[in-house]
């Protein structure tokens, strides 16, 4: 999920040098008619002047003439620097350039998006000052309401309130463009069952299991999501945030896991997100995703009753279509091993029982090992079966030739030929 942006590319858009229009302040003299603050035009009504100034005690406003006639706000804006900083100003002067009409706004740092909302995000609700409302996240169902705030304070904002009528859990990304007028939004819907919670490895063997456990996340929903803002927790207390943007591409899978370092935590992939605070029982537990209040997806595993109880070895969905509250649609992984010799497939496809029946052994070995070199197992599906994100390939010995040309470098894992993206056609075999 990301931060409440100014719309405006500054790099992007045509620049022209105003007449009249500038940044005055105590850093400049009060000068008026200094050319060196002219202020420049983006968009219809927004201007912006970037300038270093040094550490201490600033204060400024806008003049729309070349004096003190047209200026903008009738007090002085004050803020100060701990060190010699990069100052962007940005400006919205409507319509009337070169005439106040008490409706233009000025700010020197990040516009602040506060409402009734940003509790939920760890911040204060309805507080100008506080930087938690400078991100978007999701929003659990409901009516919400929001403005944005300039310079830390509600001298200046967009007015009116903005109302959001919610139906469900939505990630929602507002801007605020100086250009323009209004706060806006857009709005991506998590409903349940978009994210489903498809393996899990709650009582690793290679490790111990503050270091080893994970779990798998698959977006069966047919749009890119952002998980930012989406709650991980249990029926107990264990509980997390997902925090900065974590994008999970249509039919993607993404390993969240306890810890991230492969050489401690039993050799994993590389791991989409690491968190705390959060353990998964050997026994009984659950994992919950939510957002706010709303359940988005819920499996809680039964120390056996149901559900699989592996050791060394994750539980799985065995079709990321099935139920996945139902313990009869999970298994133990028996087959893949990965990094030091646990089982599972974290952060690749589980392939269904139906797809594993048809894997033979292709000499090597009796498992097929996602972490070591050519182990012998050969996967006998047809290539129309989509390659899945992350999913580790290993090639048959008579195609290694063909991987300068044939293949791209994903990342390094540590292994011989793991971690490369296959741009191949269907007749490269691949090892799982």
């Amino acid at each position: 999920m990301r931060r409440l942006v100014i719309a405006a590319i500054l790099a992007l858009l045509p620049v022209q040098a105003v007449a009249g229009p500038s940044i005055t302040g105590s850093f400049q003299g009060w000068n008026p008619a200094d050319p060196a603050y002219d202020l420049q035009t983006i968009g219809d009504y927004g201007h912006y002047l970037t300038v270093t100034l040094p550490a201490g005690a600033h204060e400024y406003k806008v003049v729309e003439t070349d004096d003190f006639s047209q200026a903008y706000p009738a007090s002085n804006i004050a803020f100060t620097l701990a060190a010699e900083t990069e100052v962007t100003f940005f400006a919205n002067l409507t319509v009337n350039v070169g005439v106040v009409d008490g409706d233009e706004t000025v700010a020197h740092q990040p516009p602040i998006l506060a409402g009734d909302f940003i509790d939920l995000w760890g911040g204060a609700e309805w507080d100008a000052a506080d930087a938690t409302g400078e991100m978007t996240q999701a929003l659990p169902a409901g009516h919400h309401e929001c403005k944005v705030a300039l310079n830390g304070n509600w001298d200046q904002d967009t007015g009116a309130n903005t109302t959001l009528d919610l139906t469900g859990p939505t990630y929602v990304e507002f801007t605020f463009e100086f250009g323009e007028t209004d706060l806006t939004y857009t709005t991506t819907t998590i409903e349940d069952g978009d994210l489903v919670v498809s393996e899990i490895m709650q009582n690793p063997d290679a490790v111990d299991d503050a270091d080893g456990e994970w779990f798998e996340i698959v977006n069966a929903s047919a749009n890119e999501l952002n998980l930012k803002g989406v709650v991980v927790k249990d029926d107990g207390t264990d509980s997390f945030t997902i925090t900065g943007d974590l994008n999970v591409s249509a039919g993607g899978y993404i390993l969240l896991a306890i810890n991230g370092n492969r050489s401690t935590n039993g050799g994993l992939p590389p791991v989409d997100y690491v968190y705390s605070g959060f353990t998964l029982d050997d026994d009984s537990d659950e994992v919950v995703l939510a957002s706010g209040a709303d359940e988005i997806d819920r499996v809680a595993y039964d120390d056996g009753a149901t559900f699989p109880d592996p050791t060394g070895a994750s539980m799985y969905l065995g079709d990321v279509t099935d139920d996945n509250s139902v313990g009869s649609n999970w298994a133990e992984d028996t087959f893949f091993r990965y990094g030091l010799g646990d089982y599972g497939t974290p952060a690749a496809s589980n392939f269904p029982r139906r797809q594993r029946d048809r894997l033979r052994f292709g000499g090597g070995g009796e498992q097929g090992h996602l972490g070591d070199s050519i182990s012998g197992w050969q996967r006998q599906t047809d290539h129309r079966e989509p390659a899945r994100r992350h999913a580790p390939e290993l090639v048959a010995r008579r195609d290694r030739d063909r991987l300068p040309t044939r293949l791209q470098p994903d990342r390094d894992q540590g292994d011989p030929v793991r971690g490369w993206d296959r741009e191949t056609d269907h007749r490269l075999r691949q090892l799982s």
